[in-house]
């Protein structure tokens, strides 16, 4: 007799263990049927025991056991993949099978239970390689390198037997990285994403399953529940990507999980980009990282760096919105050799709309959100096709909750007509470039003019189609653009530093030299904040330098890699999370909690208030897991602490910002 825990794949069911007896004795990831809730589901079985080794915890138990009613998969999930995932879920303050849901595709949680899906011994079909000691390397290189290189060790790999996860944060890249590596081994490549159709995604799944050839396998981090025993080498690529990291519960980071996945099997990880994060190269630093190639700290580029001090187009006196300079001399100069050349030109923005903030020149009052206070956008209301009128209208929208109102003409705290907007938005960009260059094409690509990423994609392949022609662009258009392009431009990154998170800089930084890196001919930043050594290590590509002064900059905060920080979140009425926040300090009482109200307080008519703890990294000397850099973390009794909050409070370990 045998006692198993479960996770149950039923909707509405906490992904939480429960326990059964069995007289068969089944492995670790198997798939087996449970009653529950007066009808029979599908279960994960994540541990299993000896029924004499409980017995007396049996006798003592308020509660009968239930028998498993049948085994519907020998094995599904490696038992590696289990012990990760119980690691992720330790240090998350999750549960495992939260986790576990989180990182399996919903297609194939969905198809699990059904003794149609795969042979139950299809996970033995390719042969399981000894454990050995997991070699972790950093590998920062430009794209070309990097992938030259990603090129030999898949070759390397099936020269072995051995299968490779390639790992990226978004399908965004996924068709360029499919072009850059896989020539010549098509048959061996599986790609899954939740681009494709299910019946695709599946039968993409099967094959590369039931593969007994070595395999590549790329997708984003949910191709990691694949029960293939013959990986020998996990990469992560593009790891600074802020979207590995889970922006809802349970708050997992693909990044964590992937290096103890990589402990558990004893295989080699290798976490890649042009720019690493700066807790990774710390961590490098220390040694729990190798090079896996000699870093490159300073890319060379072929195009002319150029930096444009915006206060020089004009005096303070003579500052208003109608003198306020958007394009500089240099890059007007610049625009205008590209369209005599037949050149394109990408030009960055980081805000949507005409312009981000409209202020009261005489009170100084910011136009803010009425729902959440926000400073709302002012933006340009394109009429329909069948609309009577022509005529443009303005209104005011909330980025954040998605408000939209009529444009005042008064201020609602003074009563002043004297209403400035102020700010750089893509449209009013869009408009002057038009304005400067009225015979060129000109393409704006952010979330307002491109609602899917299918319409963006078709923009800038008409961009790209179209020699001499200007695409305006926010992040969206970076991310999605993968050739190089005559001349780059930052019309407008100042307000990115307005964001109070301890990231900002490495961000901004990353941002800009990703712009940096697409140019061919000319790369230009214009500013207002000239005295940032940032855009100065940006244009001499001195990342180096940057993370000296960042590192340095942490460490006397106490930001990470310094720390562990974790952020308790509640959203209620004013009441409401002023109490909550006065039971968790009593609930925490012994750890040093920071009580503050998010950066947007309050959104449709609800506060949103923060606390915040921050784990001191430890003195003692770091091991090899991904949790010894934050030395104290996982501490045992916090983590006891935040699994028994209610669920109406959300626990974050590691958030990408506090805001």
């Amino acid at each position: 007799m045998f006692i198993v825990d479960v996770i149950p794949l039923s909707r509405g069911i906490q992904k939480e263990t429960l326990s059964y007896f069995t007289s068969k004795k089944v492995p670790r990831g198997a798939i087996v049927s449970v009653p529950l809730r007066l009808k029979n589901v599908g279960a994960i079985v994540v541990d299993i025991r000896d029924a004499k080794t409980v017995k007396t915890d049996i006798k003592q138990a308020h509660y009968g056991l239930k028998k498993v009613t049948g085994t519907v998969t020998a094995r599904f999930f490696l038992p590696e993949f289990i012990e990760a995932a119980e690691y992720t879920a330790n240090y998350f303050a999750s549960g495992t099978g939260a986790i576990i849901e989180t990182l399996t595709p919903s297609s194939i949680l969905n198809e699990l239970t059904k003794e149609t899906f795969l042979h139950q011994n299809h996970s033995r079909k390719t042969t399981r390689k000894g454990k050995t000691t997991t070699q972790k390397y950093t590998f920062q290189a430009p794209n070309k390198e990097r992938f030259a290189a990603y090129k030999g060790i898949i070759r390397e790999e099936f020269a072995k037997g051995n299968s490779v996860f390639f790992c990226t944060p978004t399908v965004d890249d996924i068709a360029q990285i499919v072009s850059s590596l896989c020539r010549g081994i098509e048959e061996r490549t599986h790609v899954l994403h939740s681009g494709i159709s299910k019946r695709k995604f599946l039968d993409a799944w099967n094959t590369a399953v039931l593969n007994k050839h070595p395999v590549l396998i790329i997708g984003t981090g949910s191709i990691l529940s694949m029960p293939r025993h013959d990986v020998n080498t996990i990469i992560i690529d593009a790891e600074h990507n802020w979207a590995y990291k889970r922006e809802r519960r349970p708050f997992v980071d693909i990044r964590i999980f992937a290096e103890y996945f990589a402990n558990a099997l004893g295989r080699r990880l290798i976490v890649g980009g042009a720019v690493l994060r700066v807790e990774t190269l710390y961590r490098n630093e220390i040694g729990e990282f190798t090079h896996f190639a000699p870093p490159i700290s300073r890319p060379l580029s072929s195009a002319e760096q150029v930096f444009v001090d915006m206060r020089k187009t004009h005096t303070p006196l003579q500052l208003t919105s109608k003198t306020f300079t958007i394009i500089s001399e240099k890059l007007k100069v610049a625009l205008e050799d590209a369209q005599e050349d037949n050149q394109n030109v990408f030009l960055f923005v980081s805000r949507r709309g005409l312009f981000p903030v409209t202020l009261c020149s005489d009170c100084g009052k910011v136009v803010s959100c009425r729902n959440c206070a926000v400073p709302v956008v002012l933006h340009k209301q394109t009429p329909r096709k069948n609309s009577q009128t022509e005529e443009e209208k303005r209104m005011f929208l909330c980025h954040k909750c998605g408000e939209k109102n009529v444009v005042i003409d008064r201020c609602q705290n003074c009563d002043s007509w004297r209403l400035t907007p102020l700010g750089i938005g893509i449209v009013h960009v869009e408009e002057k470039i038009k304005e400067l260059f009225p015979n060129a094409k000109v393409i704006r690509v952010d979330k307002d003019s491109a609602s899917t990423k299918k319409k963006a994609a078709a923009l800038l392949k008409e961009f790209l189609e179209t020699p001499g022609s200007i695409l305006i662009g926010t992040e969206m258009a970076l991310n999605l653009l993968h050739k190089k392009i005559a001349v780059t431009a930052a019309v407008s990154v100042d307000s990115l530093f307005a964001l109070p998170s301890f990231r900002t800089n490495e961000r901004v930084f990353n941002l800009l030299m990703r712009l940096r890196e697409k140019s061919v001919k000319k790369f230009i930043i214009q500013s207002r904040i000239p005295e940032t050594p940032l855009f100065q290590h940006v244009l001499n590509g001195n990342i180096t330098d940057f993370y000296k002064e960042e590192i340095d900059a942490r460490k006397t905060f106490g930001y990470p890699p310094f720390s562990t920080l974790i952020k308790l979140t509640y959203t209620g009425t004013k009441q409401q999370t002023e109490k909550e926040m006065s039971r968790i300090k009593r609930h925490l009482d012994g750890y040093d909690l920071q009580i503050f109200p998010a950066f947007t307080s309050k959104i449709r008519g609800k506060y949103i208030t923060h606390a915040v703890v921050k784990i001191a990294r430890g003195k003692d000397k770091p091991g090899g897991g991904p949790a010894s850099l934050r030395g104290k973390w996982p501490d045992k009794k916090l983590i006891s602490l935040l699994r028994t909050l209610p669920p109406s409070i959300s626990v974050n370990v590691d958030p990408e910002h506090l805001l």
